[in-house]
């Protein structure tokens, strides 16, 4: 199991409850204990969590790693559109066809890498776990004991029956009417839920309240989890999913946050960050509005209006970056993407503004499996080394994000890199964690921004 943390009583404060009255009718409120960090700006207590690429502390094949990126990234945009129309009509996934369904997608992945990792604790005793932390997921699962096909000494699996805070949820309760489509009832009047994921991941279990811990920070009680009873995929190979979308039932909405942020470091690099919630943005954030999507909020959405490259403006169309009435469209920001997915029409006009603003790496031009644009330099080579053309993001309202080398290149060799976008014929362009890698990048919900701050991790 997890690491067992001995931790010493905490003593209860009061918070601030944000406006938001259907979390406050579904959700109990969270029982929120000693906090060493304030906001000032603030009456919520910040959380603090490690967070962590998933090989910081290996050697890695960046070649097999962005192959299986890669093919990957393809999976998960498939998945997002795919998730986005089946909400849009209401057409959930029948659980008698969970991990076999026809419209799975198959990928035959060779590593697990491009994921990051946040360490939270569970129950009392606290035993902490390492979490994929993922904008794109709502709810917050982790495996649990007893399982099918599991490993129980993998460090990897929790177990409820030794926590004295674990509790389980019955299906007629609030809290599993919010799982919506990821909701199934046991025959013994249970809440369970369902999960599946574009690779052919999935994970089913109960459904159950839990205190969760945030290191020195504090921890919080009351919080809806799933517990895997059975777990299958790529995923397995993970804890779980720290589930941060905006749904009423996602980590930041149950635990009341006013935000969060994350610094997503490259991986390889062996450094860490943080994952922090409640917390201000930094002083000298590029703040862009939060876009809700007004048929189902499963996203974060935003208005990329246009790309500039060197001399080169390349223009997002309203009709790429809007939402639609139906609830298809738009430009969404996701951290379990690596690459960034545009209109093929966007794609095509930002690729050849590349290569006309970097003329100067025309001679290192080479081919990679599967990447458009790449280029060969001298072995040892970093990103941040490479003499590449100017770029920044455009935002409706007038926002401009500049992106170094090391936002718009990814490592797929020890010295090739390619260009991390992609052209997409889905309903919805994504912007990856390449893109946002280096930069502070905070959800603030409060007031329905997002800002970007460089070289704040």
């Amino acid at each position: 199991m997890g690491r067992v943390v001995q931790t010493e009583p905490f003593h209860l404060l009061n918070i601030f409850i944000i406006a938001n009255i259907l979390l406050s009718t579904v959700f109990h409120h969270p029982i929120v204990h000693a906090i060493r960090h304030q906001n000032k700006h603030s009456k919520n207590p910040v959380f603090s969590l490690p967070l962590h690429p998933h090989d910081h502390q290996k050697k890695i094949n960046y070649t097999s790693l962005a192959i299986s990126s890669l093919a990957r990234d393809k999976a998960r945009v498939e998945y997002i559109n795919s998730r986005i129309r089946k909400a849009l009509l209401h057409n959930y996934t029948d659980p008698s066809n969970f991990f076999t369904g026809e419209e799975e997608i198959e990928t035959s992945l060779s590593s697990l890498g491009g994921g990051y990792l946040a360490k939270l604790g569970f129950g009392q005793p606290v035993s902490e776990f390492d979490l994929l932390a993922d904008t794109g997921s709502e709810v917050t699962w982790l495996q649990c004991y007893p399982c099918k096909d599991c490993d129980p000494n993998s460090g990897l699996v929790f177990d409820p029956s030794q926590s004295s805070t674990y509790q389980p949820l019955s299906c007629s309760s609030q809290q599993c009417d919010a799982l919506q489509g990821e909701k199934i009832c046991s025959t013994d009047g249970n809440c369970n839920f369902i999960v599946r994921y574009g690779d052919r991941s999935a994970s089913t279990g109960d459904f159950a309240t839990e205190t969760l811990s945030f290191g020195s920070s504090g921890s919080v009680g009351n919080v809806g989890i799933g517990c895997g009873r059975e777990t299958g995929g790529l995923i397995a190979a993970f804890s779980g999913i720290l589930g941060l979308g905006p749904s009423p039932v996602s980590f930041p909405s149950q635990i009341k946050a006013t935000s969060f942020s994350y610094c997503l470091v490259e991986p390889g690099s062996g450094s860490s960050s943080t994952l922090d919630f409640n917390s201000a943005a930094p002083g000298d954030s590029v703040n862009v509005k939060l876009v809700r999507n007004p048929k189902k909020d499963l996203y974060y959405y935003v208005e990329l209006t246009g790309i500039t490259v060197g001399e080169d403006q390349v223009p997002v169309p309203p009709s790429v970056y809007q939402i639609n009435g139906d609830g298809t469209g738009g430009v969404i920001v996701d951290s379990g993407t690596t690459l960034t997915f545009l209109d093929p029409d966007v794609y095509n006009s930002f690729q050849d503004a590349f290569q006309r603003n970097a003329q100067n790496l025309a001679d290192s031009q080479v081919n990679f499996q599967g990447y458009d644009t790449c280029y060969e330099f001298a072995s040892g080579t970093s990103a941040s080394d490479i003499q590449g053309p100017a770029m920044s993001l455009q935002f409706s309202g007038g926002q401009t994000v500049a992106l170094g080398p090391g936002n718009y290149f990814k490592r797929v060799a020890d010295s090739t890199f390619c260009l991390a976008f992609e052209p997409t014929n889905q309903i919805v362009s994504i912007i990856g964690n390449v893109v946002q890698s280096g930069m502070r990048v905070t959800y603030d919900l409060g007031n329905n921004l997002i800002g970007f701050s460089p070289n704040m991790c």
